[in-house]
């Protein structure tokens, strides 16, 4: 059976590490979005990071009736910084002071109350934002998602390990990753690229660095992917990348959000997931939309496809729930949907336990989907 039927025949995806500046702010706003659950699961929350070399701005709106306070949030962020990697070895030092007494770097708190508008709507069960999301899901890719989304994800978390643990002589925290599958009828057949850029240290052997980052990295993460005779692999193309990181490189929520789903193979739609607390349609709809695609595919209503929900502010039902199931559309599905999930915010919240504070830390450092404990990722028997 065929694995995809769309017409591309090198599908791609695409990853930054956990220290690249926008995945950096991406786990910033998740992580004061579940400080902010963990004090108050009735909060709400749309929290927006950015870092650069100068100033870390947390920035957004809170309402709740116990909120972190913006020293609390700081420290956080000073923790989550030096977490990733920087700790002033590789580049990137926070908070420091020059010996004139000048701080170098500071982190900025700008954050007030929700508006009143949006709490009254919220509070009467509607969704708290308006929005359209896509849920996506393919039979044969692990926990169904596409192989080469899994793939790239394998590589950056295991550069990740290799420069905690220092295993690679002068690799550094920051680091981009890109892979390109080639498909023949439908099924993915070996690798046709892979590009890597990694960090690395003044000084560092970058033959060696290469050859390290290709055989120990790379290659075992490919398997039966990897084709000696086609697979082209370029190991830090541009040369030299020991200047890296927020020095260089400001980082913006937000902007990595299809590297966090599912890269090119489905819609992207709608503002960032990140940051956002479990009202915002944002995040609810993007989990929801996977958690009923997922469940279709695995079920064995289609083999690959998209589920669309849109939501308008203060509604409490979606005012559009359709499919895209590559080509055709099974009778009877929306009314099966129906039947089985949970559509309204509310409902949502509760089935898929979006207050849980702890999902916000760990949806940014191994992104939205494919982690078997997240509630979204469960398979149930439909009805």
């Amino acid at each position: 059976m065929a694995y995809l039927t769309s017409g591309y025949q090198v599908r791609t995806a695409q990853i930054g590490r956990q220290a690249h500046p926008d995945v950096l702010a991406n786990i910033l706003s998740q992580d004061a979005v579940g400080a902010v659950l963990d004090k108050d699961p009735s909060a709400r929350a749309d929290i927006n990071a950015t870092i650069g070399n100068k100033i870390i701005l947390i920035s957004g709106q809170i309402r709740s009736f116990d909120a972190p306070s913006g020293r609390e949030l700081g420290r956080l962020a000073r923790s989550t910084i030096r977490e990733v990697g920087y700790n002033g070895s590789n580049g990137y030092e926070l908070p420091s002071t020059d010996p004139d007494g000048i701080q170098k770097r500071k982190i900025v708190i700008d954050v007030n109350s929700q508006s009143p508008n949006i709490s009254e709507a919220v509070g009467n069960g509607g969704a708290g934002d308006t929005i359209i999301k896509h849920g996506y899901a393919v039979k044969g890719g692990p926990n169904y998602l596409p192989f080469e989304h899994v793939l790239v994800r394998e590589m950056a978390n295991k550069l990740d390990d290799y420069f905690r643990q220092e295993k690679i002589q002068g690799l550094g925290p920051d680091g981009k990753l890109n892979i390109g599958l080639k498909y023949e009828k439908g099924k993915p057949k070996y690798a046709a690229y892979v590009v890597v850029a990694a960090q690395h240290a003044e000084g560092t052997n970058l033959d060696i660095f290469r050859e390290r980052i290709l055989n120990e990295v790379v290659i075992p993460t490919l398997g039966n992917f990897y084709n000696p005779a086609y697979t082209r692999i370029i190991i830090n193309g541009a040369g030299l990348f020991d200047h890296a990181g927020p020095v260089i490189d400001r980082g913006i929520k937000g902007k990595k959000d299809a590297d966090s789903t599912y890269g090119d193979h489905a819609r992207h739609t709608g503002g960032s997931a990140f940051g956002k607390d479990p009202s915002k349609a944002d995040f609810q709809g993007l989990v929801g939309a996977r958690y009923i695609a997922k469940n279709l595919v695995a079920n064995g209503v289609f083999d690959e496809g998209e589920v669309k929900l849109g939501y308008a502010i203060g509604h409490d039902e979606p005012v559009v729930l359709d499919f895209d199931v590559r080509g055709h559309k099974p009778r009877g599905i929306e009314a099966l949907v129906r039947r089985n999930f949970p559509l309204s915010p509310k409902e949502m919240m509760q089935e898929l336990d979006l207050k849980n504070p702890a999902l916000y830390p760990a949806t940014a450092r191994q992104h939205f989907f494919g982690n078997p404990d997240f509630p979204w990722e469960q398979i149930k028997k439909l009805a």
